[in-house]
């Protein structure tokens, strides 16, 4: 699933090496985040056609790889 970060930086730490260090710790923590245990850890799929939430393992990990971008019937719910 295709996500898009936006960081803010203070002007002082522009082309940095403070900065550099910084980009490259998120880069490390995005794949523990965004990882597929993650992902169904913290989200519901919801099939607006079935009408029920989806619990297959392969159908959510299809959902996890594509997205939702094609398909407006499947709905990623935050469980938070």
């Amino acid at each position: 699933m295709e996500r898009e970060l936006i960081l803010t930086i203070k002007e002082k730490y522009r082309l940095t090496k403070k900065m550099n260090a910084e980009v490259r710790h998120i880069q490390k923590m995005l794949p523990e985040i965004e990882s597929f245990e993650a992902f169904k850890e913290s989200h519901e799929v919801f099939d607006l056609r079935r009408k029920k939430v989806v619990k297959k393992w392969h159908r959510l990990f299809q959902v996890y790889q594509k997205g939702t971008e094609k398909n407006v019937f499947l709905f990623i719910l935050n469980k938070n």
